[in-house]
């Protein structure tokens, strides 16, 4: 039996030396390797006829967690708190997604993915909880 190929979403970041990086956290791809799937990273740089390619070969996609959605995705309200927007991934991830549904491709959401999940399908977010719903349950 050939094992699935299952695509991880990554985050823009820097290196030490400054320059531009795709990554994501290990605990990810172990978590696919594991479940018997190979991982392959899906950089959130790519232009959309190399993301549509890569996207046709994938049987399942994981979306990973990671920084907040930018707020021009949907209705929430500005907050010093929101941290870690990365554009070019709201624009894959969201895309991803929305197309995943619309074909049926399974995918796993976690943390940020559930959240660009909620969004891509026309929800909405409280951008910080703690500040935004005042009888909030507090966590200790």
């Amino acid at each position: 039996m050939t094992k699935p190929l299952i695509g991880i979403t990554t985050f823009n970041g820097r290196n030490d030396y400054g320059r531009p990086t795709s990554a994501v956290q290990h605990s990810y791809i172990r978590a696919v390797s594991l479940g018997g799937g190979i991982p392959v990273l899906i950089p959130a740089v790519l232009p959309q006829e190399d993301l549509e390619e890569l996207y046709s070969r994938l049987q399942g996609i994981l979306f990973s967690g990671g920084g907040d959605i930018s707020l021009k995705y949907f209705d929430g309200e500005a907050h010093p708190k929101i941290h870690d927007v990365d554009e070019n991934r709201d624009v894959t991830e969201i895309s991803l997604l929305r197309q995943s549904v619309n074909d049926g491709k399974p995918f796993l959401a976690i943390c940020r993915g559930a959240q660009v999940m909620n969004v891509a399908l026309g929800g909405t977010l409280y951008t910080h909880i703690a500040d935004q719903v005042p009888k909030r349950v507090e966590s200790r």
